[in-house]
């Protein structure tokens, strides 16, 4: 194929929201660069929708390395994005993506068609392509019948301000009744759209401002900032992240560790776990030391797993 469809607003969906928080553009463009590998290959005699995946290669083309691409590939496919079947790496859904105006083919054109009928991961297509023409219109309208009657059912429902309080005490939060006021008349103000796209779920959007707008906590009993200035001292630079700025997700994960570790609320077990890191990243050339020693990652949710490498040591 020389082209796919690509929305405007492919960055507000849920998942690829995750690959930016975790990866930033870099996982965002190697998503992006994976797709345009595999709709290059789809033609007639190709419709697997499987990616030629050789890490080495994809790094050498983005400018990344072996190990990171296959992390990224790891949580593309663990998050959805990709399937992974005896370590082939395909995108399916890519399928539901193709349109008849992207080929001038016919048999080509009723692959697309009969693709999109029977939801089939490979197939192959019949040689008599015009014999098949009147089913295709039929299986068309049969479609169009069926997507008016999806969009009926799936119609979004505007929540209530008590619906956001009770869903956002359900996830804990605090201060409900203010926070569930601004979420609603901030998407009162916007029409219920995300972006130029009208909202699908509601609940998903409070998920999502949770992550950016969720009120500061009260940490006046985790030594944040020693545990930052700790950091910056002993691993920023065998890692190249230097923290300036100490967001609220970044103290939220600092704060956690620490409630549910006697030991993690000691400041000097942070400068010894540290100083640990970097001596296993001695033995790491720089270009191969994993991300997960970011202090977000290291915080977050790659914590117990790099604990885990140290003490093995």
């Amino acid at each position: 194929m020389r082209w796919f469809k690509h929305d405007t607003d492919a960055n507000m969906d849920a998942k690829l929201q995750d690959v930016l928080l975790d990866y930033g553009l870099e996982g965002y463009g190697l998503y992006w660069y994976c797709l345009e590998l595999i709709s290059g290959k789809v033609d007639k005699n190709n419709i697997t929708f499987q990616l030629e995946h050789d890490a080495r290669i994809i790094a050498r083309n983005t400018g990344s390395t072996p190990q990171k691409v296959q992390e990224m590939m790891t949580r593309f496919v663990d998050i959805g994005l990709f399937e992974n079947t005896d370590g082939i790496i395909t995108c399916i859904k890519l399928a539901k993506r193709l349109d008849q105006s992207m080929t001038s083919n016919k048999e080509m054109r009723f692959i697309i068609d009969t693709f999109k009928e029977n939801h089939d991961g490979v197939m192959t297509a019949s040689g008599n392509v015009m014999k098949e023409e009147k089913r295709l219109e039929e299986i068309r309208l049969e479609e169009s019948i069926i997507d008016k009657k999806e969009k009926k059912t799936t119609r979004f429902i505007k929540p209530e301000v008590t619906d956001i309080a009770l869903y956002m005490t359900e996830r804990n939060w605090n201060d409900v009744d203010l926070s569930a006021d601004r979420f609603f008349n901030h998407y009162e103000s916007k029409g219920w759209k995300v972006g130029k796209s009208a909202m699908k779920d509601w609940k998903a959007a409070v998920r999502t401002w949770e992550k950016n707008n969720k009120p500061n906590e009260d940490y006046n009993d985790v030594p944040i900032q020693p545990i930052v200035k700790l950091y910056n001292e002993i691993l920023s630079a065998k890692t190249s992240y230097q923290v300036s700025v100490v967001s609220d997700q970044l103290k939220r994960d600092i704060a956690k560790r620490c409630r549910n570790s006697q030991n993690a609320n000691n400041v000097q077990w942070w400068a010894q776990f540290f100083a640990a890191c970097a001596n296993r990243l001695n033995h790491i050339e720089p270009q191969f030391r994993p991300a997960r020693y970011k202090l977000d990652r290291l915080v977050g949710r790659d914590f117990e797993e790099v604990l885990n490498e140290v003490n093995s040591n």
